[in-house]
């Protein structure tokens, strides 16, 4: 199995995922920074290949294709991640996240049976953490779209939206440029 392909979940939701590698190979679940997808990270996906490891990631909730889940929380994805094992067939992986995905790395780790390591790049700590600054040292589109988040759903969307609206016909250099 390689490329992208779509799990069905017992509570009626869908996961868009992505699989690669060797179909024998220990599965490395990667977890997506914010925003994000199931789409390869080709670097990785390669170096896991190289180590006979087979790639897999899954859009979460409301990312891709995968089907929203109004109201989850980050340990939620304990349950979506067995699932998606199940759908590869395997009860054991490692797991990684680098940025929004660190701490969906870390659930797995801590509550996936089978999850035999974690490797974390760059995660987010808890936004409420005592003593810290979230937004400290951020970008101002970060600031900013962390700001909308705060005020809920319907201000993020059309933040989100609006910021789509001018990157729609970017160029890869003006895009690179813009970050």
């Amino acid at each position: 199995m390689t490329d992208f392909d779509t799990v069905s979940l017992p509570d009626g939701r869908t996961l868009e995922v992505y699989v690669s590698g060797p179909t024998d190979g220990l599965p490395l679940v990667i977890h997506h920074g914010t925003p994000g997808s199931a789409v390869p990270d080709r670097l990785i996906e390669r170096a896991a290949h190289e180590r006979g490891l087979r790639f897999v990631s899954a859009s979460r909730p409301g990312y891709g294709t995968s089907t929203p889940h109004p109201g989850r929380k980050v340990v939620d994805v304990v349950e979506d991640t067995r699932a998606v094992l199940g759908h590869v067939g395997s009860d054991r992986c490692v797991v990684a996240g680098w940025s929004g995905g660190g701490p969906h790395a870390l659930a797995c780790a801590a509550r996936l049976t089978g999850a035999a390591a974690v490797l974390v790049v760059a995660g987010v700590a808890p936004y409420d953490a005592e003593g810290l600054e979230f937004r400290a040292g951020m970008g101002e589109d970060n600031v900013t779209e962390i700001g909308a988040s705060l005020e809920g759903e319907a201000h993020l969307r059309a933040y989100l939206e609006q910021e789509r609206v001018g990157m729609e016909d970017l160029t890869v250099e003006a895009l690179i440029t813009s970050m």
